[in-house]
């Protein structure tokens, strides 16, 4: 029954890959193939299917049959292993093929749709480049090695070592070999692999690693590799494929960081759509934001906030005095005494010139005028000294708590009116907002 696992890796191949057997009359004359195993791109190019899986070269070729399993054959038993350029007449495909002679009468093919190319010139051209091309566009490996009981004996390989790694072929002799140039960080995980691989028949999977080549450089390899037992159960068969995955990876390292930066620079626009830059508070818009969500709370779960609007009294007196520097360090300074005193779950903006609007979560009116008093006070201890000339600064606060039937613009409003008022008694007071329509 055909390993599932295996086929699977086999359809990820970016070519036609096939195995086959040789069949013979009573006399022991080869006369067809048997196609044993392929993946979906070799029944796309040479139109074979599921039903038509024995008397191969008969199927494909017709009456031309005899010419190409005698073609095959030579190209078996020559020791270059020449790939051709055939066509298949099931599909009108011109294609690149190479075969490769496994054991006991069976056989690999690697077959590459090459109809693209419009002159026989250039089919002649890939023939003779053949497989060195298809590695070198992939900038990929493979081997295979035969494993019995006692020994580990490599097969073949195609694609350049040197070129992959640094290092000439003849330095790869076993896995502990390759496994000097993984890198450190990636050995003990390969190594687990590796044994894996060589010891478990059926074994198939893939995986993506780094090497160091001679040169010092980091290259990443994308590794397919599969155990496939032989026929008669009396050997294995490791096959495996290495890309180098360094430009992809280059690529997702790049994609990730733009990621990163664009997260960076959109946090960075929110927090200066959000917050007034000489506070460092919320502004307008992030004030609006936290209290819309704290009236959505209150309609659904009745849960109470307080606001206080805050009036720096005689702030246009501090601008004549000490200029519009001096007032910006009044505003700065009173800002930082915010923390002093409010909770950290209490929200504080910049409503405008000198005005500061704070958001007091599931607070009632009576807290919410202790908390403003406290604060008033705190500022009003707090030592102000501009170029050495000292200042009294005081604060005018309006209180209102949030009912239901209230607006934001409402709310605002509100605790405005209740500065207003306090601004009209001496100032440097705290007011709470009363609402006359309330009996």
């Amino acid at each position: 029954m055909r390993n599932k696992r295996i086929s699977a890796i086999l359809q990820s191949f970016q070519v036609g890959y096939a195995r086959h057997s040789i069949m013979r009359n009573s006399k022991g004359t080869p006369r067809d193939f048997i196609l044993k195993e392929c993946n979906s791109a070799y029944r796309k190019i040479t139109g074979i299917t599921e039903e038509l899986e024995s008397g191969w070269g008969r199927t494909v070729f017709g009456n031309g049959a005899e010419e190409r399993v005698k073609k095959y054959l030579t190209m078996l038993d020559d020791s270059k292993g020449e790939p051709v350029v055939e066509f298949f007449p099931l599909t009108n495909v011109w294609a690149w093929t190479k075969v490769r002679y496994e054991i006991a009468d069976t056989f690999s093919s690697i077959i590459i749709d090459v109809s693209t190319f419009k002159s026989r010139l250039q089919h002649y051209q890939l023939q003779q480049e053949g497989y060195k091309i298809f590695v070198e566009n992939l900038q990929a490996l493979s081997f295979q090695r035969l494993i019995t009981e006692k020994e580990n004996i490599h097969l073949f390989t195609t694609g350049s070592y040197e070129e992959l790694t640094g290092y000439p072929s003849e330095k790869f002799q076993t896995g502990q070999d390759w496994l000097s140039i993984v890198h450190p960080e990636d050995r003990k995980r390969i190594r687990k692999i590796m044994d894996e691989l060589y010891s478990k028949e059926g074994y198939c999977g893939e995986i993506e690693y780094r090497i160091i080549r001679k040169n010092g450089e980091i290259v990443w390899i994308h590794s397919h590799d599969l155990n496939r037992p032989s026929p008669d159960g009396k050997y294995s068969i490791v096959h495996g494929l290495l890309f180098d995955i360094s430009a992809k990876k280059r690529q997702e390292l790049e994609l990730l960081e733009s990621h990163e930066l664009i997260e960076k620079q959109n946090e960075k626009l929110e927090h200066l759509v959000r917050t007034d830059p000489l506070s460092g508070l919320l502004n307008r818009t992030g004030m609006r934001e936290s209290i819309e969500r704290e009236i959505a709370l209150n309609r659904r779960y009745g849960i109470a906030f307080t606001v206080f609007l805050i009036d720096i009294d005689l702030f246009k007196a501090i601008n004549d005095t000490i200029g519009h520097e001096g007032g910006d360090y009044v505003i700065e300074t009173l800002a930082s005494t915010f923390p002093r005193v409010l909770r950290s779950s209490d929200v504080c903006s910049r409503w405008g010139g000198d005005e500061f609007l704070i958001l007091l979560p599931r607070t009632e009116k009576k807290e919410g005028v202790l908390v403003a008093e406290k604060l008033k006070q705190k500022i009003e201890e707090h030592p102000f000294e501009f170029q050495g000339q000292k200042l009294h600064i005081t604060i005018t606060c309006g209180v209102c708590e949030y009912r239901k039937d209230y607006s934001l613009k409402e709310l605002v409003s509100m605790a405005d009116k209740a500065l207003y008022k306090g601004k009209l008694s001496g100032r440097d007071t705290v007011t709470l907002f009363v609402d006359e329509s309330i009996d």
